[in-house]
């Protein structure tokens, strides 16, 4: 068993690349069954397209990318993103099981309150728009789970740690406007949570390998920029070449 383990562990890297490689051509096929049609409204084909280059991104990722510096060698740096990333998928789960849940199912899949759907698929198409940039940004280092590649630091990552997280989590909550069902609501707060956890435990695998990363923290936000501190760290570089920031103008 353990010589099993560790030929497994020989291979990880290459299980690894095969097996996103034929899960996102399978997301990819599948896409074109989900094709809403020429009668859609324009948003939902714009979604279609963006969910159909974020899979094929993530498609190519796993033949461009770089080798892993580390694995995921602990459970939770396996299992945790795997539970994340069917969750947005348990937003909306198949009508076969809303009915074999009988009432319970239909009250936690009836929405809450009226609203216009389009809002919330336009705040979906947002967030999957930045997504799909941040894949861009992130390129050769992308991974599923939970291992430590080059570190990313440019495009979006210059001002936002986990831009692909962000654009996933503004995906997730444009669902919940676009049918409020308090089941949504509760797959939109357990992903969020996750999400969080999870970009923190990359993060300590981050600092363990790239000793760059405890500045590139402290310059780039968590999960939003941090324009105040880019600010000032401005303002007091002005200050020591001699100059006037605007804010220190007199008025």
């Amino acid at each position: 068993m353990r010589e099993l383990v560790a030929a497994l562990r020989r291979q990880q890297e290459s299980i690894g690349r095969w097996t996103g490689f034929v899960v996102f051509a399978v997301m990819i096929a599948r896409q074109f069954t989900l094709w809403p049609g020429g009668a859609a409204f324009g948003i939902e084909q714009a979604r279609w397209l963006l969910i159909t280059l974020l899979f094929v991104l993530f498609w190519s990722a796993y033949w461009r990318r770089r080798p892993a510096l580390a694995l995921a060698s602990r459970p939770v740096e396996v299992l945790l993103p795997l539970v994340c990333s069917g969750l947005p998928l348990a937003q909306y789960p198949p009508a076969a099981v809303v009915a074999w849940l009988g009432a319970a199912g239909s009250e936690l899949w009836h929405p809450l309150f009226a609203l216009n759907p389009v809002i919330g698929l336009s705040i979906m198409a947002a967030g999957e728009a930045l997504t799909v940039a941040g894949m861009l940004s992130l390129g050769r280092s992308f991974s599923i789970f939970s291992e430590v590649r080059e570190l990313a630091t440019s495009g979006l990552y210059r001002y936002v740690r986990h831009p692909l997280y962000l654009g996933e989590m503004i995906a997730v909550w444009g669902y919940v406007l676009a049918w409020p069902a308090a089941w949504a609501i509760a797959c939109a707060l357990l992903f969020t949570a996750l999400q969080s956890w999870r970009a923190k435990i990359e993060e300590r695998r981050l600092v363990e390998f790239h000793p760059g990363y405890v500045a590139y923290r402290d310059q780039a936000g968590f999960l939003w920029p941090r324009l105040g501190r880019r600010d000032r760290r401005r303002g007091r570089a002005t200050a020591d070449a001699g100059g006037v920031d605007s804010d220190q103008r007199p008025r």
